[in-house]
């Protein structure tokens, strides 16, 4: 049991971090208990330090490295693909947003769920998606959040899932507009993406990390490509490989209400 937060609740954090407990170690799972009371569970020891002053302030570093921390008014719905332990799902939940939250890993999911079982405004799917429904292997790499459809060194184990088109998925139909769109799909995101096809107009904006996780290339050009098949998309790409699309003029039409 190691000992966290002491500085922050001296000086009056009751969200800062308390304690850890290691709940399995082949797994690298951990406990964290904050000063608050709340529970988190999470993998990797690595990762502890970005909950040292809360839930909430490690899903806030989330908002910001997804370009989400500026958002039009009237949006309360949040999908979020490849949630993995869900602190972006729980800072939405948290704002009492609808959040729809996916983790096809099986073991992340587990704990995606246990970590959202408090919110009745969050739905958890196991669902992997794609761009036509078939079964693929996934190679699980929980403990460093890498767990993907596409085949990479590393992996611990495989297992077969059934991939789904986002717009064929019955859950699809609960997901009203304007919504919020996140996708992390370790190298899969062009397949994801075009899986929401018939669904995109519901969401107002997109932000996909495109990263170099395709067997050490980045999605972006395909991304793009797909996104521009959509009409009033503005689409805007970072340096950090996170492609962000707003609909009509929503580039300049921000507001502060998650602040």
């Amino acid at each position: 049991m190691i000992v966290y937060g002491w500085i922050f609740r001296l000086l009056g954090n009751r969200n800062a971090l308390k304690q850890v407990k290691l709940l399995n170690q082949d797994m690298d799972c951990y406990e964290l208990e904050f000063w608050n009371q709340e529970r988190w569970r999470m993998f990797n020891p690595v990762r502890i330090n970005r909950y040292i002053k809360g839930i909430e302030y490690a899903g806030s570093r989330l908002l910001n490295r997804y370009h989400l921390n500026n958002l039009p008014e009237k949006i309360n719905c949040f999908v979020d693909v490849g949630a993995n332990v869900g602190e972006l799902s729980y800072y939405f939940a948290k704002r009492n947003f609808f959040v729809f939250s996916f983790e096809p890993d099986p073991y992340v999911n587990s704990v995606l769920s246990q970590n959202l079982a408090q919110f009745k405004n969050v739905t958890i799917s196991k669902d992997a998606l794609g761009n036509k429904r078939k079964k693929l292997n996934l190679y699980l790499k929980s403990d460093s959040a890498d767990t993907s459809l596409i085949k990479s060194k590393g992996f611990t184990e495989i297992v077969k899932v059934n991939v789904s088109r986002f717009d064929e998925l019955k859950l699809s139909n609960q997901i009203f507009s304007p919504a919020i769109l996140k996708i992390d799909a370790e190298g899969f995101e062009p397949e994801v993406i075009e899986g929401f096809k018939n669904a995109l107009e519901k969401f107002t904006i997109v932000s996909i990390d495109c990263g170099r996780e395709r067997n050490g290339a980045d999605t972006v050009s395909e991304v793009e490509s797909i996104l521009r098949m959509s009409e009033h998309l503005q689409i805007k790409v970072f340096e950090d490989m996170i492609i962000v699309a707003r609909r009509n003029n929503e580039f300049t039409k921000q507001s502060s209400a998650l602040n």
